[in-house]
């Protein structure tokens, strides 16, 4: 592989995570040729921290669920029942080291595969990559959870590591366990990968856990109903000739993304002249790749979007009154509040009971 298309890999893959040429090229390919092929993506998600006794007692019991389910600590020792799980809380209270009410005495991780991953392959992986990455220096217990469809293991560390120094999670910490995970999937034939949502052209993160239970609960959550409201005083001020509201986060994310096609399409053209045929056959599918990538849409855009879609008052407006490739609507503005549907009160209408129960 040419040192250009290396250097391209490492543009498009290194994210947040900055990384010297350890990996060596053959790494690089082996990556990009899993990427293009949409390998599973590795789950790694700090939920949390234990704060206190009662707090730690009450994560461990969740995680074993309540003795029913075996855990697993950092020497080997599978633990069951309620009397084991108590007697590892009081282990790990012997010791606290200086600390406050505020500080931070575990870890919680939760690291996970899409569905039809083996739940024992899931488990293997995640104790070999909690010994690797915190066995040297800080306790940590375990548990495999199948009660959703994609497995997934609860990690607890210790933060209180046997050198008296406390666990600090940095930036790109979680990045590199993700890797890390992936790495020991793959050890084990699971075809698994660990990259940033940026380098496969994706926008949209996850929906967070809070929202899906409000959904599921018939509660709208006010940031949606607020994205619709912003999304009412964008046509206004267009009927009223007033400026819009910057948006520079959205500029960042369509210019991150078109430098990232870009580079995809560099490498492509970079590996065309490559005498190697794996090198030849990555250059050929790169493009169809770049192709297939979702719009660069936030989750506030598909909001709209779909709100648009479902909405025959709101498309009959906007088609009548309003022009989406030009700053101004693209008719007399005058008499234009009389019809238009009032957004505001609709998606503000829930029962203020709703938000307290909530």
């Amino acid at each position: 592989m040419s040192r250009l298309a290396e250097d391209n890999l490492l543009k498009i893959f290194e994210g947040s995570v900055r990384r010297g040429r350890g990996g060596g090229d053959k790494n690089l390919f082996s990556k990009a040729r899993r990427v293009i092929n949409r390998v599973p993506e590795v789950m790694v998600k700090v939920t949390g921290n234990c704060k206190g006794s009662e707090h730690m007692k009450a994560h461990m019991d969740y995680i074993s669920r309540n003795g029913k389910v075996e855990i697993e600590t950092e020497i080997g020792e599978t633990i069951d029942g309620r009397d084991g799980i108590n007697s590892v809380h009081r282990q790990w209270n012997r010791i606290k080291g200086f600390r406050n009410d505020n500080t931070r005495d575990t870890t919680n991780i939760v690291l996970s595969m899409p569905k039809g991953t083996k739940s024992s392959t899931v488990k293997d992986a995640v104790r070999a990559f909690a010994k690797h990455q915190f066995g040297h220096n800080y306790q940590y217990l375990f548990a495999l959870h199948e009660d959703t469809d994609s497995p997934h293991v609860h990690l607890c560390v210790k933060n209180l590591g046997f050198d008296f120094k406390r666990l600090v999670v940095k930036k790109g910490d979680p990045q590199i366990w993700r890797e890390g995970f992936a790495e020991q999937l793959r050890q084990r034939g699971v075809e698994a990968e660990a990259t940033s949502r940026r380098s496969r052209g994706v926008v949209l993160k996850a929906v967070n856990d809070v929202i899906l239970y409000m959904k599921k609960r018939g509660i709208k959550p006010y940031i949606e109903r607020s994205n619709m409201m912003e999304y009412d005083m964008q046509i206004q001020n267009t009927i009223d000739g007033k400026p819009q509201q910057d948006r520079p986060w959205e500029e960042n994310i369509e210019q991150t993304q078109s430098t990232i096609r870009q580079l995809w399409m560099d490498v492509a053209v970079q590996l065309e002249s490559s005498k190697i045929e794996e090198h030849q056959e990555l250059a050929h599918d790169i493009p169809k790749f770049v192709e297939s990538m979702p719009e660069p849409l936030t989750e506030r855009h598909l909001q709209i979007l779909d709100t648009i879609e479902t909405d025959p008052e709101l498309q009959r407006y906007i088609s009548e009154h309003y022009s989406y490739k030009s700053d101004e609507p693209n008719v007399d503005t005058r008499h234009m509040q009389d019809d238009k549907p009032n957004i505001s009160s609709r998606y503000f209408e829930e029962e203020d009971e709703d938000e307290d129960e909530w």
